[in-house]
């Protein structure tokens, strides 16, 4: 007897301690076989699917033909289809979850969350036990998140479209005020008349302020094309080693004034390759010039060798390199690592992020190597051929 008594209260204490269980748990635990029909008939459920649905427990355990069926009466018919592909993953024996949305009793929409497990008899029939949660809160975070998502998207764009537009417009004015600088200044020179030298002064400064001016708009208007997709690529075969002889040569004088040593090295064997000259040629002339730029002694070096992929140039200079903090955005636009007020080089950002844009669009890669008071290595490798679009 006392055994008894043992065995019996040893049962209602796991008995409580089950009850107790599921009283402090929002998700519900089910048990469900298949009908004739292949329809779902529920053994087992608790007390927690009337929140999820608005129905008693005895209405989907009910075996009357008028009570609801989950499949027909309850699932969203927008998901019918991949909680249909769920049971058959079950009918097959394998564990399935799902998620689908419900029309609750209460005339509104609920998110569920299915996770369920077969357990095949001797026979062949399959009984599934799982778990039902309610993840209509997620679901509308991850809605909130997407809206946000693209509303932060179509003001992207917008902006990249008004700066696409304003660049285009302001180029042919700044065109305009460049070539009169440039007449101005050669009409006064053969005018025959003495000037006072500051009047050549204020018109090289205005030609040479206008000059650089364009270049800014004009990576302006490169970098909104490339954002907006509205760039085509040109395919040609280049000869790498002719390019970047001529950039070499076109930034010799700038390495001169500054006392530094610019060295070229080609390897012999480095093939031709198929790409868009243009642009290729415009990121390659912004990695030259920034590392003149950012060198004040010592010396630059370019280096271009080739495999059975593609082609590397290689850009080092003995500059004043870059902190690893700054490298984590190096291609952010309009980030530089000194601020305003003791910045000591010219230039607004773009230029690195134009070049890695560029890069990206003619399906190279660049890789960047730097240290504070040591130099910076620039890596930029170019397939053979240009992909297709």
């Amino acid at each position: 007897l006392l055994e008894a008594f043992e065995t019996l209260w040893a049962w209602v204490q796991t008995e409580s301690r089950y009850r107790l269980t599921l009283a402090t748990i929002d998700d519900a635990l089910f048990q469900f076989t298949y009908d004739a029909g292949g329809a779902r008939q529920y053994v087992f459920l608790t007390p927690q699917v009337e929140a999820l649905t608005g129905h008693a427990p005895s209405v989907w355990l009910a075996r009357e033909p008028d009570v609801p069926r989950w499949e027909d009466d309850l699932v969203h018919p927008d998901d019918r289809a991949s909680l249909a592909a769920h049971e058959e993953r079950l009918r097959q024996g394998r564990e399935s979850r799902v998620t689908y949305r419900i029309r609750h009793r209460d005339g509104g929409i609920r998110w569920l969350r299915e996770a369920g497990t077969p357990l095949p008899d001797a026979a062949g029939h399959v009984t599934v036990s799982g778990i039902l949660s309610d993840v209509s809160d997620q679901k509308e975070a991850e809605a909130m998140l997407l809206r946000a998502k693209e509303e932060a998207e179509a003001s992207n764009r917008l902006k990249t479209a008004f700066i696409a537009t304003m660049s285009h417009e302001v180029r042919t004015p700044l065109g305009a005020v460049s070539g009169f600088a440039e007449l101005l200044e050669l009409e006064l020179r053969e005018a025959g008349v003495a000037l006072p030298p500051e009047v050549f002064e204020f018109v090289g400064v205005i030609r040479e302020r206008t000059a650089h001016l364009l270049v800014l708009v004009n990576d302006l208007f490169e970098l909104a094309n490339l954002d907006l997709g509205k760039v085509t690529l040109e395919r040609s075969e280049l000869a790498l080693g002719a390019l970047l002889q001529r950039l070499v040569t076109e930034a010799a004088a700038r390495a001169r004034e500054k006392g530094l040593d610019l060295h070229l090295h080609v390897a012999p064997d480095l093939p031709a390759i198929e790409t868009d000259a243009r642009r290729l040629e415009q990121a390659l002339r912004n990695l030259l010039a920034n590392a003149i730029k950012f060198t004040d002694s010592g010396h630059v070096d370019v280096r271009a060798e080739g495999d059975a992929d593609g082609v590397t140039v290689v850009i080092r200079d003995t500059g004043v390199g870059m902190s690893e903090a700054h490298l984590e955005r190096l291609f952010t636009p309009f980030v530089q690592e000194e601020s305003w007020r003791t910045r000591r080089f010219e230039g607004t950002g773009l230029g690195l992020t134009l070049t890695k844009r560029l890069l990206d669009r003619i399906g190279g890669r660049i890789e960047v190597e730097s240290a504070r008071g040591e130099g910076s290595t620039f890596r930029v490798w170019l397939p053979r051929r240009l992909p297709e679009d």
